[in-house]
């Protein structure tokens, strides 16, 4: 073997015994003794909840280390076991291929504390094709969470020209058998299972006969299905400005296409071009892919000349603190979305006191009421441009509001999310 080979295959293997622990921190993978279910309990309660991410980073993960902390601190008695494959690249590789490595990672459930186990099995996983590599888990209580769909989610052109045909189609598949396999289906948002049943009639008539599947299960698929919002792990801070200076606007996605950062370029460009507007100060909080780096530093070379946007921040903040303090220091928090299933960054910055702004779609209605939603990029910028006159009043709008309090307590683990949670898991 090659000197580089060799280091490839160390590295590998390093990778393999890493896994990632409740704070997301990449640890050792515990020696594991015995098979699942192994415990003792006298809670009568589920004593094994086992989840199965493949996806480890972002919203994923930290619904993860949620639930690992959660359940363990609420729990009577029940053992909490996070399996991740960790790390967000590759995704569509993960959807594929990532049972056969929880085959080997999750880990023995004894038969006679199968039906005593709850295995929550996430969006981007094949489920019926790890249970047929694993025939132990069959017997177990098989749920899924959706983070989001494929019928749903749209494709960039390079992503498209990658997944043509069978391989797209592959991926909606995984899903679906996912969710007929599964006892119980959780989406996070009502979006994304509306959008998910009003598109998989049309997906499953695509098949070919003879292979058309005969009785599709429909019924009994919507019948299993609910909403379940994400926790956020925030306490509610709707709090008054303290501070003096310019409009304060975050803007706090991935710089992908999906979340449309062209449309924010355009909102800018056009602030600056507008005769009345006032100077406004730019926080951009979201992270950015390998391939997307060069058009990220182009566009805050770009804002940087404009002489009404002060920018405030310019890509992501790795340490949790600084960023729920650039958010607690904020007035608006903008989504220019094309895509959303739930909109985790909104309703933490909502959570903060941020006024939000958001397209009139997607999610978004669901979370918002209607004087948060625009339709076109000349309402954004006239919503905008009324709050530079009224520094204070978006904060204000939130801080004291028992609607706004109600509407986000939805999404608090100790005001009733967390027993939802507990019941789709039956713990």
């Amino acid at each position: 073997m090659s000197e580089g080979g060799a280091q490839e295959a160390e590295e590998e293997e390093q990778q393999r015994e890493l896994r990632v622990d409740g704070r997301g921190a990449a640890a050792k993978r515990p020696r594991r003794e015995g098979s699942a279910g192994s415990g003792s309990d006298s809670s009568g309660l589920l004593r094994e909840v086992v989840v199965v991410e493949p996806f480890g980073s972002g919203s994923h993960l930290q619904l993860c280390e949620t639930l690992e902390a959660r359940l363990r601190r609420q729990g009577g008695g029940e053992a909490v076991r996070v399996v991740t494959l960790p790390g967000g690249s590759k995704w569509h590789w993960r959807m594929l291929v990532s049972s056969w490595f929880f085959k080997e990672e999750i880990p023995k459930v004894a038969p006679e504390r199968a039906s005593d186990t709850t295995v929550l099995f996430v969006s981007m996983l094949n489920v019926a094709e790890l249970v047929g590599l694993r025939p132990d888990l069959a017997a177990t209580r098989k749920v899924v969470f959706m983070h989001e769909n494929q019928l749903e989610y749209p494709s960039s052109n390079e992503e498209a020209s990658k997944s043509k045909g069978q391989a797209s189609f592959n991926l909606v598949w995984n899903q679906v058998v996912s969710c007929v396999q599964a006892e119980a289906v959780a989406f996070n948002s009502r979006f994304n299972m509306d959008s998910f049943f009003a598109k998989l009639g049309p997906f499953v008539n695509r098949i070919p006969h003879p292979c058309r599947p005969t009785n599709f299960p429909h019924e009994q698929l919507r019948a299993k299905s609910r909403v379940l919002f994400l926790p956020v792990e925030l306490p509610l801070a709707l709090s008054n400005r303290s501070w003096g200076g310019p409009l304060r606007l975050v803007w706090a996605h991935r710089w992908e296409h999906d979340k449309d950062p062209a449309a924010l370029m355009r909102f800018v460009e056009s602030w600056e071009a507008e005769a009345d507007t006032p100077v406004i100060s730019l926080a951009v909080l979201g992270d950015v892919s390998p391939s997307g780096k060069v058009a990220f530093m182009e566009a805050q070379a770009k804002v940087a000349e404009l002489t009404k946007v002060e920018i405030r921040n310019w890509g992501r903040l790795e340490d949790k603190e600084q960023y729920v303090q650039m958010l607690r220091t904020s007035d608006l928090a903008l989504s220019t979305s094309l895509h959303e299933f739930f909109g985790i960054a909104m309703v933490e910055a909502a959570t903060c006191g941020c006024f939000p702004l958001c397209p009139n779609r997607l999610s978004y209605p669901e979370l918002f009421p209607k004087d948060c939603l625009y339709n076109t990029d000349r309402q954004l910028l006239k919503k905008v441009k009324s709050f530079s006159r009224r520094v204070n009043a978006p904060r204000a709008a939130l801080a004291g509001n028992a609607e706004w309090t109600a509407r986000l307590e939805r999404f608090q683990w100790e005001r009733g999310l967390g027993d939802q949670w507990r019941n789709f898991l039956r713990v």
